[in-house]
């Protein structure tokens, strides 16, 4: 039986690291970057708070990382196709778009 929570804690550890020394870090760290941003822009957007509060470059780290590596076959059912991002979106609506979401205009 695997030790979740301490899992999750290496985890977490590593992805802390990663955002420390962000020189090199690993594909799981940059994922998981990509992850919190565009579920940050997910949870702003369904407050209606927007993002432009929010540290730009943990979605700028998300959005270089996954404009590569989120492929079709990646996509699953977890991504819908890559919408169009408004002219002026910042870092965190161009994320939410390349991740499938529908980002409204300002």
């Amino acid at each position: 039986m695997h030790d979740r929570e301490a899992e999750y804690a290496a985890a977490a550890d590593r992805l802390r690291d990663a955002w420390r020394d962000p020189a090199d870090p690993d594909a799981d760290s940059r994922w998981c970057t990509g992850e919190i941003a565009v579920h940050t822009w997910d949870l702003a957007t369904a407050l209606g708070v927007g993002t432009g509060g929010f540290d730009p470059r943990v979605a700028e780290d998300g959005l270089a990382f996954m404009s590569g590596a989120l492929t079709p076959e990646y996509r699953g059912s977890m991504f819908g196709p890559e919408q169009p991002a408004p002219a002026g979106a910042g870092p965190y609506e161009r994320l939410a778009a390349l991740a499938g979401r529908v980002v409204p205009t300002a």
